[in-house]
């Protein structure tokens, strides 16, 4: 079996904007930064490829981080060190970059000042700054931002022979949408309801600020605000709704070219998709013998965008326009010759294609399904909780004693990404499964078990917060393969052929569903999801004769129809590499809207007037792109979904919320664009909490619509929101806390007792309002929605596996120790001075960073990794040194940790190959 070819890793600094704003001239060492966590790993890229930095520390370039805590303020600090650089060890910086995943997570990098000009010419690849003319700076900086996107970069040699074809924009499905339109009003919150206050308007007069009914006289505060209304409409009968891009982002490869890089990078299984980059190149190819296709179809040549005929025998990928993001800019400035100066440009550039990631080996029979999910359910609480069984069924394998079970079990990966297979010559084990390998006697060593219930508390908090286990996975998303090649036979080929693929509307093909002899239909799912209409039933569509010879190399992957609105109803997704979620299980099918029924999202995008490309342009998009709020507004959503269940479904109050939610994904969809226009989204005044002014003089009955208002406006985050932030989560423990106490002072009852009696009806009034003022001090509401419900089965569950996991453990690896040897003294202070140091170094890293506010948590653990794989490897090879035998080393570090520092023990004998400590538990002496 090949083995893969490991990603190299550059180590840069990565520094905050604060520490950058506090001094003129900065300088940090390494080892500081290291200790300080300013010190992360970045994937091999163009950029470190062509600063010859592959594998090795550089400070040539620096990533700045912006923490998003600071808001506005440390917009401006950017905005001043993004023109003007900064200094840092003697050397002046200068933004080079920041592509759409950095900015997304507020970072951008920076360049030593001399190395700028030569690098940036190249990444531009013979294009200068004049010739973009004006272009949205925010795709300018995405575009440039593809030479940081981690790959397989790939030798000259492989680099594909290309075609570029046009994009296919010619359908306007005939299916319903919800479309959402704004516009400002004035406002007055009535008794009954909301009202639109019209100029002239017959109900009321004016005078200044308030509007008074001619009913009756009643004074109303006029307010202003966005109202938003949702339109069920024909998609096709939408004025100015344009035609679908119906291969956006995605291109094809031969299977030829496929396997030869999947042999240079050691892939050994079929290739159905690559994620790919190249300079102003991204997006899916998808695996096809397009070159048969043709040749069938009586096709010998097609001819490309910029008017050049190609030979299909020649050619090993054939790209979308959409895929190559400055086709227009290169058509303008060398006609014809476009192509053949780009691609001699890179090359005299030394630039490559390259490799994200792949398909999977072998798609997934269970992953995670989430909490978005879950919650736009239409489902019973019963059924809620028979979806939660194969989760339930994991956790009490997991805490058994059934060592098979645990080994197998929490090896399991999954969480939603498609995951770059590991690289590594050997396949990654977590310690305790090595250790448990060695001596399967250690289930019951204290410190084996201590990590196994670690891990389960995690998984146990994900089942808490809606993350259960379902048979489904993950696959990259591809439009119908046989229509995007009768497009370009028909557009590119001049062949009298019919746009009109192969998979029906309405369905999906999916050689992995075929493979579970599924013939029925699935569920297609997105990340972020907001509404139930993004949840999509569809046919899984019968192998036909066309399918099984032409997509026999997809043996993964979606694959959509060109004639629905699949793709804009999973969030508006393409085709460049995005996953879709489907899953076969009966409840969740019956739990969302028949194909038909739902009604995706559909609202215009405003675009960004397109300037130069200079500095200043450049980072004023930087600026527009920080501090995304996607999460914080998407969240709504749940909150909404929340407040539902409060409502009887179809009354009015029910509906009003709902429609919440589907301006809500209007709403997410503005923010993520906001870096590409500007734009800010504005939130319905529905929204709105409302409360009086200092100087209003409010009339009753204007203060009763206000209260109705309010009770549909979004308020307290859901009781199982708790799972998800550890401020929420600590804040409600010290209510809880405080409210017990007085129950017992008061009642002789914990507040459980008290909120049951309550609850029952079985209460005196004291208790029924102690109950009251703790719901409303609470950070979280009670309401029982569907994902709270599924959170207390969980927490009951915890309960029962902590009442069946006694403490039966005992410290097993202090039998190893040999207590009976003499140790020399000198020697030991040694050991122990080398163990302190490293218990300070690993307290100071975590103090560091606890005071970091950057939130890419998985940089920050991979970067943690690195740090300790370092620190524990220096202090392993001075104790082996000092003590001369494993053995010895491992009485030593016994002798100088003790019982309450046996993680360091672990920590320093398994730096490296892990080899010595599993030696020492497995009862082999050096």
């Amino acid at each position: 079996m090949n083995k893969y070819r490991k990603l190299t890793e550059t180590e840069i600094f990565k520094i905050s904007i604060n520490r950058i704003a506090e001094d003129d001239n900065l300088k940090i060492t390494k080892e500081e930064a290291a200790r300080k966590g300013e010190i992360v790993s970045i994937q091999n890229n163009q950029l470190t490829h062509l600063l010859k930095c592959d594998g090795k520390f550089t400070d040539d370039i620096v990533n700045v981080f912006v923490p998003q805590d600071d808001g506005k303020k440390g917009e401006r600090l950017y905005k001043q060190i993004g023109m003007k650089g900064f200094n840092l060890n003697g050397y002046h910086y200068v933004r080079l970059f920041s592509g759409s995943g950095q900015i997304r997570r507020n970072t951008i990098t920076f360049i030593k000042d001399f190395l700028y000009q030569d690098v940036i010419d190249k990444c531009l690849c013979g294009l200068t700054f004049a010739d973009f003319g004006k272009f949205n700076s925010a795709k300018y900086n995405a575009y440039g931002g593809l030479a940081m996107s981690g790959c397989h970069l790939l030798p000259e040699e492989l680099a594909p022979c290309v075609c570029v074809i046009d994009d296919y924009e010619a359908i306007k499905p005939h299916e319903q949408v919800n479309h959402v339109t704004e516009y400002p009003v004035e406002y007055l919150t009535l008794e009954d309801k909301d009202y639109t206050l019209k100029d002239n308007d017959p109900a009321f007069t004016r005078n200044g600020k308030y509007a008074i009914r001619k009913s009756d006289g009643v004074a109303f505060k006029i307010r202003k605000g966005t109202h938003k209304e949702i339109h069920a409409e024909w998609y096709d009968e939408i004025d100015n709704a344009p035609a679908i891009n119906s291969f956006d982002g995605q291109g094809i490869m031969s299977p030829e070219w496929a396997r030869k890089v999947a042999d240079e990078i050691g892939y050994d299984f079929k290739i159905s998709q690559y994620i790919i980059r190249a300079p102003w190149i991204k997006g899916l190819l998808y695996t096809f013998d397009f070159k048969a296709w043709m040749h069938e179809h009586g096709i010998d040549e097609i001819t490309d965008i910029f008017g050049v005929t190609r030979k299909i025998d020649d050619l090993d990928v054939i790209l979308s326009k959409s895929q190559f993001k400055m086709a227009k800019v290169y058509k303008a400035k060398y006609g014809a010759d476009a192509w053949q100066k780009y691609n001699q440009a890179r090359i005299d550039s030394g630039l490559l294609w390259g490799i994200v990631k792949p398909n999977k080996r072998k798609d997934d029979n269970k992953k995670y399904f989430n909490y978005q999910y879950l919650q736009a359910l239409l489902i019973s609480n019963e059924d809620a909780i028979k979806l939660c069984e194969e989760t339930k069924d994991f956790m009490m394998k997991v805490n058994s004693s059934d060592i098979q079970s645990v080994v197998d079990l929490l090896s399991l990966n999954l969480d939603e990404e498609i995951e770059m297979e590991n690289s590594d010559d050997e396949k990654y084990d977590p310690r305790w499964s090595m250790a448990l390998k060695a001596n399967p006697d250690l289930i019951n060593d204290k410190y084996i078990r201590e990590l196994i219930i670690q891990e389960c508390k995690g998984r146990m908090k994900k089942a808490k917060l809606g993350k259960i286990i379902l048979h489904g996975n993950f696959q990259y998303c591809v439009s119908d393969p046989i229509a995007q090649m009768q497009f370009i036979a028909n557009h590119h080929g001049n062949a009298d052929v019919d746009v009109v693929g192969v998979v029906p509307s309405g369905a999906v093909y999916s050689a992995y569903w075929l493979r579970k002899d599924e013939h029925g239909e699935v569920v297609v799912m997105r990340n972020p999801c907001i509404d139930r209409n993004e949840l999509a039933k569809r046919k899984v569509m019968d192998e036909t004769e066309d399918t099984a010879k032409w997509f026999r190399y997809l043996h993964s992957g979606i694959i959509l129809s060109i004639h629905d609105l699949t793709a804009l109803g999973c969030g508006g997704c393409d085709f460049d590499g995005d996953i879709l979620f489907t899953t076969n299980n009966s409840i969740v099918k019956n739990g969302v809207y028949d194909y038909g029924v739902a009604k995706p999202l559909y609202y215009s995008l405003d675009k960004a007037e397109d300037k130069p490309i200079n500095q200043r342009n450049i980072v004023n998009a930087d600026v527009r792109g920080l501090n995304s709020k996607v999460g914080q507004i998407s969240n709504k959503g749940t909150v909404f979904y929340d407040m539902l269940t409060r409502y009887n479904a179809g009354s009015d109050e029910y509906n009003k919320l709902y429609d919440n939610v589907v301006m809500l994904g209007q709403i997410v969809g503005q923010e993520i664009d906001r870096i590409k226009t500007g734009i800010a989204p504005t939130e319905p005044y529905s929204f709105t909490r409302l409360s009086k002014g200092k100087n209003d003089v409010l009339t009753k009955q204007d203060e009763q619509g206000m209260k109705r208002h309010n009770r549909l406006a979004p308020d307290k985050k859901p009781y199982f929101f708790r799972y998800n932030y550890d401020h929420v989560d600590r804040e409600l423990r010290n209510l809880i806390s405080k409210y017990n106490k007085q129950c017992k002072l008061l009642f002789w009852m914990s507040l459980d007792e008290v909120i049951e009696r309550v609850d029952n009806y079985d209460a005196s009034n004291d208790m029924v309002k102690l109950v009251k003022d703790f719901r409303k001090e609470a950070p979280v509401s009670f309401n029982e929605c569907l994902t709270t419900h599924i959170s207390h089965y969980f927490e009951d569950l915890e309960n029962q596996i902590k009442k069946r996991n006694q403490d039966e453990c005992t410290n097993m690896i202090g039998d190893l120790y040999h207590n009976e040897i003499e140790y020399d003294p000198d020697k030991l202070e040694q050991v122990r001075n080398i163990v302190k140091q490293c218990i300070k170094i690993k307290a100071d890293r975590t103090e560091a960073q606890k005071r970091n506010t950057e939130s890419n948590n998985n940089e920050i653990a991979q970067s943690n990794h690195d740090f300790y794989d370092a620190l524990y490897g220096d202090a392993k090879e001075k104790v082996f040194a000092i003590c001369g035998t494993r053995q010895a080393a491992f009485d030593y570090l016994y002798k100088a940790s003790g019982i309450s520092n046996i993680a360091m023990i672990w920590n320093i004998m398994d730096a490296g190959t892990h080899k010595d400590m599993m030696e020492i538990i497995g009862g082999r002496k050096a």
